[in-house]
C-alpha cells in the first residue's frame, strides 16, 4: 500500500486508484492482509472524494464479511466494517457491529478487552462518519488517538482513523479547531503537500502562502 500513498499524499487519485486496481483489486486480494489494505485505501480515496466505482463490491467478493467470525480481531472488523459501509450494505453492517459487541461482552481473553476499548468505539465511529454526525464521529475517534498504537498495524495503517477524524472535523458540525490541530501536526510530521492543502481547503482554513 506504501506507493499508492505516495500518490494519495500528491493528491494524484487517480494514479492511488491505478495502483489498487493493479494488486489489490478482487482478482489479486486472495490473502487477508492485501484485503485490508485495499480497504484502507479505499476508505482514504472515499475521505478525499474520489469516486471508486464498483471496486467496493469487488473487494468484497471472495471475503466473508458475515458476522460468524466478528470479534477476534479489532483490526480486520473495522477494515471489514469500511468494506460493508463502501459497498452501501447497512444492514450487514450493523449485524457485523452487533455481532462484535456480542462477543465483546461476553469474552475475557485480549481480543474482548481489545474490541471493547478500541474496536467498538472505531467501528461506532466509522459508522457516525458515513451517518453524517460528525460530531458523534469526533467524540468516538478522537480518543483513539491514545490509544491506537494498542490496534495493532503500522502507523500508516492506523493514519486512516486520523484521516477520518480530520475529515470529521471538516465537515458541517465538525470541530474546526480540533481539524487546524491535526493538519499541523500532519504538516510537522510530513510537511507541505497536496493532501495538506487539500484539507486546509476542506476546513475553511488560509492557503499556505
Amino acid at each position: 500500500m506504501a506507493p499508492a500513498l505516495f500518490h494519495l499524499e500528491a493528491m494524484d487519485l487517480d494514479g492511488a486508484l491505478q495502483l489498487h486496481d493493479e494488486h489489490q483489486g478482487s482478482a489479486h486480494a486472495v490473502l487477508t492482509l492485501q484485503r485490508l489494505d485495499g480497504a484502507a485505501l479505499l476508505w482514504r480515496l472515499k475521505l478525499l472524494g474520489a469516486e471508486v466505482g464498483a471496486r467496493w463490491a469487488d473487494l468484497a467478493q471472495g471475503w466473508d464479511l458475515t458476522p460468524r467470525d466478528a470479534g477476534h480481531s479489532a483490526f480486520n472488523d473495522a477494515h471489514a466494517l469500511m468494506t460493508l459501509i463502501g459497498t452501501g450494505d447497512a444492514a450487514a453492517a450493523q449485524a457485523l457491529l452487533a455481532a462484535v459487541q456480542r462477543r465483546a461482552e461476553r469474552g475475557n481473553e485480549s481480543n474482548a478487552a481489545m474490541a471493547r476499548e478500541i474496536g467498538l468505539p472505531l467501528m461506532r465511529g466509522l459508522l457516525a462518519f458515513e451517518a453524517g454526525d460528525a460530531a458523534g464521529a469526533i467524540a468516538l475517534l478522537a480518543p483513539l488517538r491514545e490509544t491506537a498504537h494498542r490496534f495493532g498495524g503500522s502507523h500508516a495503517q492506523r493514519d486512516v482513523i486520523d484521516l477520518t477524524l480530520l475529515a470529521a472535523c471538516a465537515r458541517p458540525g465538525g470541530n474546526r479547531a480540533l481539524g487546524r490541530a491535526l493538519l499541523n501536526e500532519r504538516v510537522l510530521a510530513r510537511g507541505e503537500t497536496p493532501q495538506v492543502d487539500h484539507w486546509r481547503q476542506q476546513l475553511g482554513l488560509p492557503a499556505r502562502a
